[in-house]
């Protein structure tokens, strides 16, 4: 680690872990969000604490389901689905990309709660970075339900 930090290969070894999903997400989330600050009209200051409200309570709630479902798959490792599933490498995948949403779910609900505590100019700007953070937020949500729902089709 102290030779990656000081040739500067920190932010490449970081890039080459992150999955392609997740990295186009990124992407997409910070093209979007930079497109609602620099093109389209913003919200009204007087709105912006009231949409942190909102955001930090729904996506903490989509942190707990998520939460809950990791919870149940690894309850119920003895199946043959998931025994399979782990000998070929997906439930691995299924974990990490769960994993990597729960992050994201984890740094929007954050970024809500710290820019509710600022002055109302700043908050302009964190409602910016949470537009780019839901985009991604969602685009994790739909790789990750998409994997557990084939699960879930298949087990019942």
């Amino acid at each position: 680690i102290l030779r990656m930090l000081k040739t500067g290969r920190v932010s490449m070894h970081i890039l080459e872990k992150m999955n392609s999903a997740l990295l186009l997400s990124l992407l997409i989330g910070c093209g979007i969000g930079f497109l609602y600050w620099f093109k389209l009209p913003h919200m009204p200051v007087a709105a912006i604490p009231n949409f942190m409200t909102t955001l930090s309570s729904v996506f903490a709630t989509l942190l707990g389901f998520i939460i809950t479902a990791i919870a149940l798959l690894a309850s119920l490792l003895d199946k043959p689905l998931l025994k399979n599933m782990q000998k070929t490498g997906h439930y691995k995948r299924l974990m990490t990309d769960a994993f990597y949403t729960c992050l994201v779910l984890l740094v929007l609900v954050l970024t809500c709660l710290i820019g509710l505590m600022l002055q109302s100019k700043h908050q302009e700007i964190v409602a910016a970075i949470l537009i780019g953070l839901v985009v991604m937020s969602m685009l994790c949500l739909l790789q990750t339900g998409r994997r557990l729902f084939n699960i879930i089709k298949v087990i019942s």
